[in-house]
């Protein structure tokens, strides 16, 4: 089964993501640079409009430039009988069935979905990114391999 994120979804998600992260790289910058050092507070701005021009600009290359039959896929899951594949972007992680130890909903905001292996690090899946009937489908087959296991 392959479950593939809708376009505008995977938009929106990094978008989020994207605010979210100037937002929070902002806030770090005014209250840690600012009260360390006063009197280089401009500095401090430029870094973080550099760091948000390379996260916007990055942003601008994906709507832009990835479409057609070269475009990356923005995010996928491919679950079968050899165990599950996520792809995201150019990053492929796979989980085998035979390592699968269940999956938990992360506690940030928009939630990710965290799938746990026997051994290495967990696949983190970006949840928003698919749509309600797709994430059900996608929860439903994991809690059912988890009970199989």
């Amino acid at each position: 089964m392959v479950i593939t994120a809708p376009r505008l979804r995977a938009l929106v998600n990094r978008t989020l993501r994207l605010a979210l992260q100037l937002l929070t790289l902002g806030l770090v910058t005014w209250l840690v640079g600012a009260r360390l050092f006063p009197d280089q507070g401009h500095g401090l701005w430029i870094h973080l409009a550099m760091a948000a021009g390379v996260g916007v600009a990055g942003w601008l290359w994906l709507v832009v430039f990835n479409a057609g039959r070269l475009a990356l896929p923005d995010a996928e899951v491919r679950l079968d009988s050899d165990g599950f594949r996520y792809i995201h972007l150019d990053k492929v992680s796979t989980v085998p069935w035979s390592e699968y130890r269940g999956y938990r909903l992360t506690w940030e905001f928009p939630r990710r979905l965290r799938i746990d292996r026997l051994k290495g690090r967990p696949v983190i899946v970006e949840l928003s990114a698919f749509s309600r009937d797709q994430r059900a489908i996608l929860l439903t087959t994991l809690t059912a391999r988890h009970g199989a296991a």
